[in-house]
């Protein structure tokens, strides 16, 4: 076995030669990867200036932290993986003699590896005496000391790549460098935004500000003017500003008169709540004033706004982000109730209610209104539209509901409330409130005279019928009795539960009742009183007052005569109607035989058209012409049935006006109700409708000429019997006639008597008297009359 020889030492020329390449490579490798780090550094530097400040020249943003953060992370990371990657792997990286020797054998060729064959003699366990031999080994060192003088290291080393990354790196920290002294404020405020993460802004050549939203809305009591509605500015509150939905409000934006820019315009960048966007030019106000610009804007999407919008408002290099405009309800009543009691003399309960436009209460009622919103309220404006006067309720805390206290009603109430909720939102329309005052009617009072007329007796008895009623309930009822302009009378009436009135005043026998004479009058007035309590005291209503006029029975009978009369000649009207009814039954009979008989029985002057010739045609002519005939005839019945009955009632009251006043007799009554008002109600009641029923039968036989014929018989049958009937009674009237002529005379002799009686009696006083003054006129005679 053969042991190995030593490797050979190198000398130390080399080795300082190989050393100074080392640390050469190792600057180099630190002073590139610095300028590389330091040129990350300030383009990112100028990068991020440029990304946050540019957009503000345009009127956007700064960069948000959030944005920053990434971009400082961002900084950092590419920095550390710049120190790592360039300097630090490439610092700690072995450097071995072998591939400094490769390196500098590279660069210098005429060594011809001798170097190479210095640094790496080999120590093997068997070596040949051939492979190391003496001569070869000092040879290779003595060529690579020789040619090791001649060495330049910086030849060796590239220098673009350092030289770039030093300028670039020298050029931005001079770019950096005239920055901060041109621009200190602006130097120091981007190294806190991006390295301490600051929330500080640029400064802006312009400054705008939002003044608010203006809006018109109802004016309230607190307005103190007299125009229905006034305009407010909202202002934005945490950049938030509330108007009511379906309202148009005006955004106001000011821009500071003494900034460095004033713009031109503002731009609005808006989003809906519902995803449209978009952005519009605000209007500029005339010129600056009180160091202020002023925009305006009221276009959509502001006209008639239903749903929120967010924005943004640009001025120049001014932007106001984040602002909105929250569209809300106007507070609205849901319901509106009224709490009433109504006075204790209505007996009326307490009740409560939907308030409607018809409402209405009695007058002195206690009540309240009770009102539901659609929202909670704060507020509510309370305009009296009678009074002309304002008031507002202000509740505790946001409420749904809210009540409204009154005093006790005297008058209509006319009110408008204006809700106004938390956040300052009005109503859209005032809501309108009415109640109608009730005032306490009088009593209605009607009062009629039953069998009595215009005229009584002194003697007479009077029936009264009426009716008393009230809106709640009556008091007390009397009748008031005024002869002439005398002293008034009154007497207690009790209506009934229903209020009807029935009374009978009998001058002759009632209590208290004024003694009447012939030639005066009396008037009768009936009256009510009702439960009223309030100021004035109860109502007092009357019926219409009925003036009587005082007669003798002679003269009432002579008025009822005369109206007897008028009857008379009425019922003979009638009678004369009903035999020009007949006579149109009896033309009705006619035709219906000629019907009967054909065609040929009729003749053109028997028609009015007397130019046809055609008999057929005549025929029909004559059965339409019939028809008419009939269907008028019902008509004409019932005509007289209503007369005949007015007829009848006639004689009824003349008959009652003869009981009540007392100067009936047996005879005159029976004759009234037997021969005159019996037989003319049995026309009206059953011989009138029999009559209809023929002709009923009589229109239905019409197209039966034999049958028509029959029935036009029994029509003139009935009327005949109806004929005979007012006859009869029509004779009657003339016997009673009669006998009231002789009656009439009777009542003549009877007043002619009582004259000449009353005659004598004065003309026996006279002579009395005078022979009373001639014997008491002599005074010489001692003698005394006995």
């Amino acid at each position: 076995m053969t042991t190995p020889k030593p490797k050979s030492e190198i000398p130390a020329d080399l080795r300082e030669l190989l050393g100074s390449l080392r640390r050469r490579i190792r600057l180099y490798v630190f002073l590139e990867g610095l300028a590389l780090l330091i040129v990350w550094l300030a383009a990112t530097y100028w990068v991020g200036l440029a990304v946050d400040y540019l957009p503000v020249t345009f009127g956007a943003s700064e960069m948000p932290r959030g944005a920053r953060i990434v971009c400082l992370a961002a900084i950092y990371g590419v920095s550390t993986y710049i120190f790592y990657r360039w300097i630090l792997i490439r610092l700690l990286a072995r450097l071995s003699d072998t591939s400094m020797a490769i390196l500098i054998e590279r660069r210098y060729p005429e060594f011809r590896e001798s170097l190479l064959t210095t640094i790496e003699s080999p120590v093997e366990e068997e070596l040949t005496e051939a492979a190391f031999r003496e001569g070869m080994i000092r040879r290779s060192l003595s060529q690579a000391v020789e040619s090791s003088r001649q060495v330049k290291l910086n030849e060796i080393f590239n220098p673009w790549p350092l030289t770039r990354n030093a300028v670039l790196a020298v050029l931005l920290l001079i770019s950096i460098g005239a920055f901060a002294i041109m621009s200190f404020d602006s130097f120091q405020i981007w190294g806190r935004r991006l390295y301490l993460l600051s929330d500080e802004a640029w400064p802006r050549l312009a400054r705008i500000e939002v003044v608010g939203v203006e809006v018109t809305r109802p004016a309230g009591a607190e307005d103190g003017v007299t125009s229905t509605e006034v305009v407010e500015v909202i202002p934005f509150k945490e950049g938030v500003a509330t108007v009511a939905r379906g309202s148009s409000p005006k955004l106001l934006v000011r821009a500071k008169a003494d900034a460095e820019v004033v713009p031109t315009y503002c731009t609005v960048v808006y989003e809906t709540a519902d995803g449209a966007r978009g952005s519009v030019a605000m209007q500029r106000i005339g010129t600056a004033r009180n160091d202020y610009q002023r925009y305006v804007f009221q276009r959509k999407p502001l006209k008639s706004i239903i749903s929120s919008i967010s924005f943004d408002v640009i001025g120049y290099d001014h932007r106001l982000r984040d602002l909105r405009i929250e569209a809300v309800d106007s507070p609205a009543i849901l319901s509106m109730q009224f709490d009433a009691a109504p006075p204790a003399y209505t007996n009326l309960l307490p009740r409560v209610e939907e308030l409607t436009a018809s409402s209405e209460l009695p007058v002195g009622s206690q009540y309240k209104l009770l009102a539901k919103t659609n929202k909670p309220i704060t507020r509510v404006e309370i305009a009296n539209l009678r009074q002309q006067t304002n008031r507002q309720l202000t509740l505790a805390e946001p409420s749904t509901e809210f009540e409204l206290d009154f005093p006790p009603l005297t008058d209509d109430l006319a009110l408008e409330l204006t809700l106004i909720d938390s956040d300052g939102i009005y109503s859209e329309a005032p809501y309108r409130v009415q109640i109608a005052a009730k005032v306490d009617q009088p009593p209605s009072v009607s009062l009629q005279l039953a069998g009595i007329g215009a005229a009584i007796t002194p003697d007479a008895r009077i029936p009264l019928e009426g009716t008393v009623s009230d809106d709640y309930e009556t008091k007390d009822s009397w009748l008031d009795v005024q002869p002439g302009d005398g002293d008034i009378t009154p007497f207690a009436v009790k209506p009934t539960a229903k209020g009807e009135v029935s009374y009978v005043l009998d001058l002759k026998e009632t209590e208290g009742a004024p003694k009447l004479e012939a030639g005066s009058q009396v008037s009768l007035l009936l009256k009510a009183t009702d439960l009223h309590d309030l100021t004035g005291g109860p109502n007092i209503g009357a019926s219409t007052r009925y003036p009587l006029d005082v007669v003798t029975p002679s003269r009432l009978l002579s008025l009822l005569e005369a109206r007897e009369l008028g009857l008379r000649r009425r019922f003979e009207q009638i009678l004369q109607e009903t035999q020009q009814l007949r006579e149109e039954f009896v033309r009705v009979q006619l035709d219906a035989k000629r019907i009967a008989t054909g065609p040929s029985s009729f003749s053109s002057s028997d028609l009015e058209a007397d130019d046809e010739s055609d008999p057929v045609a005549k025929l029909q002519q004559a059965v339409e012409l019939q028809l008419l005939r009939v269907q008028r005839t019902p008509q004409a019945s019932r005509k007289a049935e209503e007369e005949l009955r007015g007829v009848a009632f006639g004689f009824e009251e003349i008959r009652q006006e003869i009981i009540n006043n007392r100067v009936d007799t047996e005879k005159r009554k029976e004759r009234l109700e037997n021969d005159v008002i019996a037989p003319i109600n049995n026309i009206a009641d059953v011989q009138e409708p029999e009559l209809r029923e023929v002709i009923e039968r009589l229109e239905a036989a019409l197209n039966d000429p034999t049958r028509s014929v029959e029935e036009a018989t029994a029509a003139i049958a009935k009327t005949d019997e109806i004929i005979l009937a007012m006859q009869q009674v029509l004779d009657k009237m003339l016997d009673l006639e009669t006998f009231n002529e002789l009656v009439d005379q009777i009542r003549e002799i009877i007043q002619l008597q009582d004259e000449l009686q009353k005659d004598t009696e004065t003309e026996q006083k006279k002579l009395f008297r005078d022979l009373f003054n001639l014997e008491s006129s002599d005074s010489d005679n001692p003698l005394k009359l006995e």
